[in-house]
């Protein structure tokens, strides 16, 4: 099958930013209820939307803005530290010579434009499309949609790349095919309701290439 073009989603499938999350919510959910917890308990939280997850983590409706605030000024400060997976530059170079190339993340938009930056892959791709910057709206569905209006009219199937469910369900909202990689923090009954999934970066990319 050849693609008309890809989109990816950022935490989790380009870059590897679970343990800086993990970490990080961790201190959040502590905040919230006084509790300590384990980082590693927090993996479920990498990809979702952040109003989810302070909901998930016991916040009430009105102290979320709080509480995303709190998180992100402890994560603004180490967010472009997390490397990006081993090949996936490489990737996303080659798929950019020869089709668009989009971002459609639940990252607030400026932390994703500056992540790319960072590691250089900023002008490789077509479009980058993030949440807003408050935390409060990153609906993937919508995000993804906004992606598709910036990548135009192609020449063939639009395919996304991601980690999570989150990933799946927003896919599926504009009729498209999903490949969930299996670095990411999804889980197993994530992956089954993928198209593909990708255990390996050759595996991906022969997914995509065909």
């Amino acid at each position: 099958m050849k693609f008309g073009a890809v989109l990816f989603d950022l935490d989790g499938t380009v870059i590897d930013s679970a343990p800086i999350i993990t970490r990080l919510l961790a201190l959040t959910a502590k905040e919230i209820t006084g509790v300590e917890r384990d980082p590693a308990d927090m993996i479920k939280y990498v990809g979702p939307p952040l109003v989810w997850s302070m909901g998930d983590m016991g916040a009430v409706e009105e102290d979320i803005p709080h509480y995303i605030k709190f998180y992100r000024s402890h994560y603004d400060k180490v967010m472009v530290d997390s490397p990006v997976f081993a090949g996936m530059d490489d990737l996303i170079r080659d798929l950019a010579e020869v089709m668009p190339v989009g971002l459609a993340t639940s990252k607030k938009l400026s932390g994703a434009e500056l992540t790319l930056k960072v590691k250089g892959l900023y002008d490789t791709f077509t479009t980058v499309c993030g949440g807003s910057e408050d935390g409060l709206t990153a609906d993937k569905a919508e995000i993804i949609a906004r992606a598709l209006e910036g990548i135009g009219p192609v020449d063939g199937e639009v395919v996304m790349v991601g980690d999570r469910i989150f990933d799946i369900d927003g896919a599926d909202a504009n009729g498209l095919k999903t490949i969930i990689v299996s670095w990411g923090a999804g889980g197993a009954e994530e992956r089954e309701r993928a198209w593909k999934t990708a255990d390996t970066m050759d595996e991906l990319r022969e997914l995509l290439f065909g």
